[in-house]
């Protein structure tokens, strides 16, 4: 029995040897099994040992099955692991190596293992690709290897004997100074919030410069927050400072400030897309790094891949999509929110999701709601508005506005808004509603509604497409999941707060802008571990954060420094567009 195994795939054969009347011996191939990786990847010694297991169960099916006795069985492997599993009379393994070994020891006997070099192991010949073995009759294949046909004591196999060795208890005594400044302000276990603990520290130190309560001021500044983050980020990095130049080689650290970096390899591309210079190491086990992965989940209670993006975009933490998980776990609003429906099967993507085309050229709108909002001067009095969202099928991204009403005049005016701030758009896709036809028929000029808004709408040439009827969604199936995210944001927001409509819009806005900041594919030339990611507000806003970016822009250029960041530019926009146009259909019907 051979077997043998690759990271593509695991395999075991069978020959049968006897002896003829002149004393030679032949062998002839019985039976040959192989199996395909698994798809996760997995380590070398696992799939030796799978294909000893796959062995060992082909060789108990020929026993079982044949009419044949065979003197003696011999196992051949070319790994000194998995044999030294299989003789360990210990199983202090994991489960699944004793499971494993468990299997084979019933089946087998450890007298019956040997071990056999890689060059004559047959079985090899099934783990490679692409190579071309003649498998006919009389073949290499079929009679086996050479040392088939001499007697065993000639075979070049041997037998691992496993070392005992005593264990003896070694005690030393050491003594070391060892000074780690820790901050003693007050105990960070008690904090929840990450902006929290910020502002409680960046109010104790102007306490502690001005020597009185008094100094404590009620408004902090951007200077104050950024300083009282600094002081704890140098606090918690105290124990990383210990060799941190081997320990954190691959990630090209180094310390600036007092404050320990990494990602030097990578500055220049960092500041060509506005960004920082390097990413703030964080450790994994600490109670403010677990703050800080809170506070960015909470501000959209997002994904794993959406949540590390953003927090990647300024920190690096060793382990940061675990811990990420271990946050959404334990939160309570994921966990009532994300409830496992029903789910049903969307339809074929439209061509107009697929091509390259400015913001908002093709558009689909669905309204919502109705939502309640309380009057500005009479607080007691209520009544409804209606939400609509307006979706870019091209970039992904999205408008969301407030309409006072459900008739058609209300609508307009919140469409001519709309046009106002992002252009006419090309084709617009909507349900098959009596208001949504009305309003058509005015902006595209069929009917003189308003002598203005008409002649508005002809120099637009806006031409509307509706569904097949108001009662089949799945027509417009891109919207109403845009809308579903935007009732998920509302509720994790303001929840079943009533707000003014002035409120209520700036709300809307602000739920807008968190929708295009959401990542829909990554830049070119980038990876998953940069914190870069591609999101509609590249588009909109030439960056992904509506955020002030960081770092110093110099001015004073020269013609060809200049050039330079012009075509740096004009690459961006390209990276923008082109990512969308070869993103796998799976990832369009996503986001």
């Amino acid at each position: 029995m051979f077997n043998d195994a690759s990271t593509l795939a695991y395999s075991a054969c069978a020959y049968a040897r006897w002896q003829v009347g002149s004393g030679k011996y032949i062998a002839r191939l019985l039976a040959s099994k192989s199996r395909l990786a698994p798809i996760k990847i997995q380590t070398v010694p696992r799939l030796e040992l799978a294909s000893a297991v796959l062995s060992a169960r082909l060789c108990n099916t020929i026993v079982e099955e044949s009419n044949i006795k065979y003197d003696y069985i011999y196992h051949l492997t070319d790994s000194e692991i998995v044999l030294a599993q299989i003789m360990k009379d210990n199983l202090n393994v994991g489960t699944y190596v004793a499971n494993r070994v468990s299997e084979i020891r019933e089946t087998t006997s450890k007298e019956e293992w040997h071990w056999i070099s890689t060059e004559v192991n047959i079985a090899d010949l099934m783990t490679r690709p692409n190579l071309q073995v003649n498998i006919d009759a009389g073949s290499y294949w079929q009679r086996g290897p050479d040392f088939l046909g001499l007697p065993t004591t000639e075979w070049p196999i041997k037998a691992i004997p496993l070392k005992t060795e005593e264990k003896t208890i070694i005690s030393t005594v050491g003594i070391s100074k060892v000074c780690i400044k820790q901050c003693s302000l007050f105990d960070i276990d008690k904090f929840r919030s990450y902006r929290k603990l910020i502002r409680v520290t960046a109010r104790l130190i102007s306490a502690f410069r001005e020597r009185s309560l008094k100094g404590i001021s009620l408004s902090l500044t951007g200077e104050q927050l950024k300083e009282a983050e600094t002081l704890w980020i140098k606090c918690i990095q105290v124990p990383l400072q210990d060799n941190w130049q081997v320990r954190f080689k691959r990630l090209g650290p180094f310390c600036k400030d007092g404050i320990l970096y990494v990602g030097s390899r990578i500055a220049t591309w960092m500041k060509s897309n506005y960004n920082n210079e390097a990413f703030i190491l964080l450790p994994t086990t600490h109670k403010l790094t677990d703050l800080c992965i809170k506070d960015v989940h909470d501000r959209d209670h997002g994904g794993v891949d959406s949540t590390l993006c953003k927090l990647q975009a300024k920190f690096w933490i060793p382990q940061a999509r675990k811990l990420i998980k271990a946050t959404k776990s334990r939160c309570v609003t994921c966990r009532k929110l994300e409830k496992k429906v029903i789910g049903q099967s969307m339809g074929p993507v439209p061509k107009e999701r697929l091509k390259p085309s400015p913001a908002f050229y093709y558009s689909a709108l669905d309204l919502f709601g109705p939502l309640m909002i309380k009057d500005t001067v009479k607080g007691r009095c209520r009544r409804k508005v209606y939400g609509i969202i307006i979706n870019c099928l091209s970039t992904r991204a999205s408008y969301v506005d407030l309409v006072e009403g459900y008739d058609a005049d209300s609508l307009i005016t919140t469409l001519r808004r709309f046009i106002a701030v992002r252009g006419f758009p090309r084709s617009m896709y909507s349900d098959c509603g009596s208001q949504l036809k009305l309003a058509s028929k005015e902006i595209g000029c069929k009917n003189r509604y308003h002598e203005k808004l008409s002649q508005f709408g002809n120099e637009g040439g806006l031409e509307w497409n509706f569904t097949k009827s108001a009662d089949a969604p799945w027509e417009n199936g891109y919207t109403e999941a845009m809308v579903k995210l935007v009732k998920r944001v509302m509720m994790r927001v303001i929840g079943d707060t009533i707000l003014t409509f002035g409120e209520l819009q700036s709300v809307m806005f602000e739920i807008a802008n968190i929708l295009n900041e959401r990542p829909i594919g990554m830049k070119n030339g980038s990876s998953n571990v940069r914190g870069s990611y591609l999101c509609p507000n590249d588009l909109i806003l030439g960056r992904a954060s509506p955020h002030v970016p960081e770092g110093q822009f110099v001015t004073n250029l020269t013609m060809f420094e200049s050039l330079s960041h012009w075509q740096n530019a004009e690459n961006d926009t390209a990276m923008t567009s082109t990512p969308l146009r070869h993103t796998p259909l799976t990832t369009h019907a996503q986001i």
